[in-house]
C-alpha cells in the first residue's frame, strides 16, 4: 500500500516512480472542517471532488479512499431524521456507487483520493508476475518456498494534463 500512496525512491534513468500522493498529475482540495468535527459536509465534499475531476474531464468511476480515521465518520448518519449514513449517500452517487469507498491502509489521517479507475489514468504495470521460489532445503522433511512479483502503480495524465486523481486533505 505504501507504494501506491507514496511511490517509491528508486530512480531508474532519472525517472521515479510516484504515488496517488506525490504525483504531480492531481487534483488537490483542503477540506476547511474535519469531518469529525460540527459543520462538517463529508457529502458536499466529495461532490466538490467529484467536480474537480470532471473540470479535468476525467468522468469516473471513481474509487474514494479515505484514511482510517475517517472511516468510521463515515458510518456516522448523515442526519437525525435519515436512515443513510454518509458512506450509503456517497455510494449512492452514480459517478461512485456501491462498494467504491474504501478504507486506504497507510494513507496519511484526514486523507480522502478521489481516483477515476480507468487505464488512461491508473495502471498496475507487472514486470514480475507473481511466482513460486523454491528455497535451499534444510532438511530432507521440509520444503520451504517464497512467493515473490514484482509490480508498480503508474498515474497517468493525458497531452492536455488533465488529472484522474484528487487528493484532499483537512
Amino acid at each position: 500500500d505504501y507504494t501506491g500512496w507514496n511511490g517509491e525512491l528508486i530512480n531508474a534513468g532519472g525517472v521515479s516512480l510516484k504515488g496517488l500522493l506525490n504525483t504531480p498529475h492531481r487534483a488537490t482540495k483542503n477540506i476547511g472542517v474535519a469531518w469529525n468535527q460540527n459543520g462538517a459536509t463529508p457529502y458536499e465534499d466529495v461532490n466538490e471532488m467529484i467536480q474537480q475531476l470532471k473540470d479535468e474531464k476525467k468522468n469516473g468511476p471513481y474509487v474514494l479512499y479515505v484514511s482510517n480515521n475517517l472511516s468510521s465518520v463515515l458510518n456516522l448518519d448523515y442526519k437525525a431524521e435519515s436512515q443513510k449514513t454518509h458512506r450509503q449517500r456517497i455510494e449512492d452517487l452514480a459517478e461512485i456507487g456501491a462498494g467504491n469507498v474504501r478504507i486506504g491502509f497507510g494513507l496519511p489521517d484526514n486523507t480522502l483520493i478521489l481516483v477515476q479507475m480507468t487505464f488512461d489514468v491508473i495502471e498496475l504495470i507487472v514486470a514480475q508476475p507473481t511466482t513460486v521460489v523454491p528455497l535451499p532445503e534444510r532438511s530432507p522433511f521440509q520444503e520451504s518456498f517464497l512467493a515473490m512479483a514484482a509490480m508498480a502503480v503508474v498515474v497517468k495524465t493525458d497531452g492536455n494534463g488533465s488529472k484522474g486523481v484528487c487528493v484532499a486533505t483537512m
